[in-house]
């Protein structure tokens, strides 16, 4: 039997590259995938392929940055399938510019995705998997991350944010599970 019968998976950035791999092989293991992707197109496409080899999917256009549409991807993973238990996290942009070429709105853009999407798709997927009793979730950042890329600061230091997220879900936490944020005085 396959390792992911009976799972549901989101998977953003699904529409191309490594996530339109991730999410036909989390398809061909068994799971229910919602593709999402700013690229509607290319969602669409992975979607084909994966039932067409037999496999279950919806693709959904979803903008990572905008909450109202991370919450819309995970109620149509909800319809489609039931709630997610894995998320995987591969929509990224990058941009090659120097760091003094680097205008400000490039820096943005990149927290904008790569950060602020991951955040909030992490935090949707994860409101589900507590109702569910646990899930998994996949941060996809880069070595760029760790060890800096030549021409690539704005990208380096979107992707340092991911892996520090990424670590800080790792750890238990002394707060409940999404306990709201106690004003700075009490901490």
């Amino acid at each position: 039997m396959p390792r992911f019968t009976g799972r549901v998976a989101v998977v953003t950035g699904g529409g191309n590259g490594i996530g339109a791999a991730t999410a036909a092989r989390l398809a061909a293991e068994g799971a229910a995938v919602v593709v999402a992707d700013v690229d509607e197109a290319g969602a669409q496409g992975v979607r084909a392929r994966i039932v067409a080899a037999g496999g279950k999917a919806v693709a959904c256009h979803a903008d990572i940055r905008l909450p109202e549409q991370v919450e819309a991807m995970f109620a149509l993973a909800r319809k489609a399938f039931g709630p997610a238990g894995i998320l995987i996290n591969t929509a990224g942009v990058g941009a090659q510019k120097y760091l003094l070429d680097t205008p400000l709105e490039t820096l943005a853009a990149m927290y904008d995705v790569n950060v602020k999407g991951t955040f909030l798709c992490t935090q949707a997927g994860a409101r589900d998997m507590i109702k569910l009793g646990g899930g998994r979730i996949v941060n996809f950042s880069s070595h760029s991350g760790l060890l800096g890329s030549s021409g690539r600061a704005a990208y380096a230091a979107s992707k340092g944010g991911v892996i520090a997220m990424s670590r800080v879900m790792a750890r238990p936490s002394p707060l409940p599970p999404l306990s709201p944020l106690r004003p700075a005085s009490s901490l």
